[in-house]
């Protein structure tokens, strides 16, 4: 019984490791800029929307002439929306920001 509960546990161990490696090769890449873009945004959410849960919500960013623009994935047929950020490359500072319904 003891033998059987340590082969559990160890292809537990492994099959969480296999999941966590393809849940991170499906993870879009992102450069040094955008990453930083992206923390500024984590910080502004968490402060401006605590409820808002990031680590169920991959970000998504996109570059637009002088902004970055950050919002939210959410699950696939979820109801809801996501806070959506606008902010300045220059100064890297939130110049809008707002929560989708």
């Amino acid at each position: 019984m003891r033998v059987f509960r340590s082969l559990a546990a160890v292809f537990c161990l492994v099959a969480t490791g296999f999941l966590l490696n393809d849940l991170r090769a499906n993870e879009p890449k992102m450069n040094e800029d955008e990453l930083g873009v992206v923390q500024i945004a984590r910080d502004y959410v968490a402060a401006r929307w605590p409820n808002f849960d990031l680590a169920g919500h991959p970000p998504i960013i996109k570059s637009s002439g002088e902004l970055w623009q950050v919002w939210y994935q959410l699950p696939e047929g979820s109801l809801g929306g996501t806070p959506v950020l606008l902010i300045d490359k220059k100064s890297l500072k939130v110049l809008r920001a707002h929560h989708e319904q």
